[in-house]
């Protein structure tokens, strides 16, 4: 995996895709990896009650791996941003992809059945044989995309207590207009100390990729729950 994410084995086509896409984004110096916190804005509209601010219970914050691999090589690149953001898009090709290949399949073998006959057809009727090869029927890239995204599988591994309690105390409302109130916090991202656990740095490949992000768990004191989901980068620098 390592030596495949190298620019210099990888093919034309994707060192152009590299460039112009990938290496962009990438941070260009150690303090732009680094985040020791993450600025939140929480927003309270349409409060129909008077006086009323809401209370913060606990702050809970898990770093999620998720591992994204395929059996053939995918056209895209998959990274966190893309997987929270257009999950249910993903899924739904994958499993449209799913339902194409295997009436591919299907095809392929009633193609194989009637090969011998139709190669009599081409041979009667002067036609070449490549004309009617299954490839220039459907390409052999469409082939394999069909197969990789009908492959496509995400796993994923949350990894709890990481980082250090993110404090509560103080927090101060302001209101912004009669039924709307606001509030700013910073979540603490400072890894415990003595964590017994390797992580993976973030990399992608066109077979297996590895992406993490943030999953924020907010209580209240109307037990109701809120979420918020942010894709990072782990990087050792």
């Amino acid at each position: 995996i390592e030596e495949y994410n190298k620019r210099e084995k990888k093919s034309n086509i994707n060192k152009r895709i590299w460039d112009e896409v990938v290496d962009q984004k990438l941070p260009t110096n150690k303090e732009e990896y680094i985040i020791k916190k993450l600025p939140i804005k929480i927003e309270l509209t349409k409060n129909t009650v008077n006086n009323y601010k809401p209370h913060i219970k606990s702050i809970n914050t898990t770093l999620v791996a998720v591992t994204a691999y395929s059996e053939k090589e995918l056209p895209i690149i998959i990274d966190g941003g893309v997987y929270l953001k257009e999950k249910h898009l993903i899924e739904q090709i994958v499993q449209n992809c799913k339902i194409r290949h295997k009436v591919l399949k299907e095809n392929k073998k009633e193609y194989e059945n009637l090969k011998p006959r139709l190669h009599k057809l081409c041979e009667r009727f002067d036609v070449p044989l490549e004309t009617v090869k299954f490839e220039n029927l459907i390409s052999k890239p469409t082939q394999s995309d069909l197969e990789a995204y009908s492959t496509l599988n995400f796993e994923e591994f949350p990894i709890e207590n990481m980082f250090r309690s993110t404090s509560i105390e103080n927090l101060q409302w302001v209101k912004k207009s009669v039924k709307s109130m606001e509030c700013n916090l910073d979540v603490n991202l400072n890894y415990k100390k003595n964590q017994n656990i390797v992580i993976l740095p973030s990399f992608d490949s066109c077979i297996i990729s590895r992406f993490y992000y943030l999953r924020i768990e907010f209580k209240f004191d109307h037990s109701d729950k809120m979420d918020l989901k942010v894709p990072i980068d782990v990087r050792y620098v």
